[in-house]
């Protein structure tokens, strides 16, 4: 199988590759993309668990189109990837700036359909940022994309009686919090209204 080969985002979005910009579709060369996602799951998510790994690694080596990984949460993981590790290779900085754009053009067509992808790449796109005006406006921006969103869905709602799965449930409540606690970092760093 080709490496570079679009197998990833959800059956769903398949007919929604007409709307998407090619850019947005490329794939980086695979050994990248393991590096990238190696160190925000060891440097990244242990601290802030946005993503559960063992679904996503799971998803990220299938093979079958019906349970891969969406194509927008990948992008913002290798985001924050590259961001990490620009400090160590100066030519990861410029793939932080593709990885976002190609994220940004994600959600600008709409791609995923699962709002939840939504919030988690929300919040990993703060990590988009080299300047303290960059931090300030875009984590706010994000952040705030990622509340509404959250919101929009009733993640502040109480559900322990829902119908959904127990893994879901954790997922939600999991979410919820580390949106939370975003939310009051930036407001209290940088003086900005809470998002909720």
């Amino acid at each position: 199988m080709n490496q570079n080969q679009l197998h990833f985002g959800s059956q769903h979005s398949l007919p929604r590759l007409s709307s998407a910009p090619s850019e947005a579709l490329k794939l980086p060369d695979k050994s990248l993309a393991d590096e990238l996602i190696q160190v925000y799951f060891s440097r990244i998510n242990p601290g802030w668990p946005i993503v559960d790994e063992e679904d996503f690694m799971e998803r990220y080596k299938s093979t079958d189109p019906r349970k891969s990984v969406p194509l927008l949460l990948l992008n913002s993981i290798l985001l924050v990837g590259a961001h990490v590790s620009a400090s160590r290779h100066e030519d990861y900085k410029s793939l932080k700036a593709c990885f976002f754009r190609r994220a940004k053009m994600l959600i600008d067509v709409q791609f995923e359909d699962d709002r939840k992808v939504y919030i988690q790449a929300a919040l990993l796109m703060t990590w988009n940022c080299d300047h303290l005006e960059d931090i300030v406006s875009n984590s706010w921006y994000w952040i705030g994309f990622a509340a509404r969103t959250a919101l929009g869905l009733g993640m502040h709602r109480d559900i322990s009686q829902s119908r959904m799965s127990a893994v879901t449930k954790r997922e939600w409540i999991r979410l919820w919090w580390v949106l939370f606690q975003f939310d009051i970092l930036v407001s209290v760093a940088h003086g900005r209204p809470q998002a909720m």
